[in-house]
Order: structure tokens, then C-alpha cells, then sequence
């Protein structure tokens, strides 16, 4: 990754702060899984020795999908839930980290 991103994610973890990260880079294709993740997550997670905390995000409707007109609106009310999901430790290769991540996801659907 470009040096001024992992100076600016190394700078914000000494800040204390959270980083989030999309690792799919996109709204999912699919709603059966997800799109290929890509690694950068991975890796800067690797490079600053940090866990990777995943959370699901799910709706009760189809809304902001791939297929879906971004003005469109949902039906209200919405349900939107978020759910603190498995703890990543960065202690091996970034492709095969993002392989296991992209495969736990899938497994959650």
C-alpha cells in the first residue's frame, strides 16, 4: 500500500483510534455471498500487527445493492443489524488471511 496510507492508518492506531475497513471495495453482486475481498486490509493489518475485528451488516430488505438505483428508497421502517463477528490475528500471509476472512463471511450468509 502506498506509504502515506499505512503512515496515516499507523498514525490513527497510535491515536487510539478505529480503523474500518470494506474489504470487498464495493456493494456485494450477490446477497447468497460476497464479492472477492481484497487484500489491502490484510495486509496493512500485517504490516501494523493488528487484529482484524469482522462485523456482519445485514438488512431485512434489499437496499443500496449492486442492482439497486442509489436513490431509491426502502420501504421504512428498516432494520439494519450489525453483529460483532470473529477475531483475525495477522500472523500469516496476507492472501491466505484474506482467503479465510472471504471464507468466513460466505459461511455466515
Amino acid at each position: 500500500f502506498p506509504v502515506t496510507i499505512g503512515a496515516l492508518a499507523r498514525e490513527a492506531v497510535e491515536e487510539r483510534a478505529n480503523l474500518l475497513i470494506f474489504p470487498e471495495g464495493t456493494r456485494t453482486l450477490q446477497l447468497q455471498r460476497v464479492n472477492q475481498l481484497n487484500q489491502s486490509g490484510a495486509v496493512l493489518a500485517s504490516k501494523l500487527n493488528l487484529p482484524i475485528r469482522s462485523y456482519l451488516i445485514t438488512y431485512d430488505q434489499c437496499f443500496l445493492g449492486k442492482n439497486k438505483k442509489h436513490y431509491s428508497m426502502p420501504k421504512l421502517p428498516m432494520t439494519i443489524t450489525v453483529r460483532s463477528g470473529k477475531l483475525f490475528n495477522p500472523n500469516y500471509d496476507a492472501e491466505l488471511l484474506t482467503r479465510d476472512i472471504e471464507d468466513y463471511f460466505n459461511s455466515e450468509i
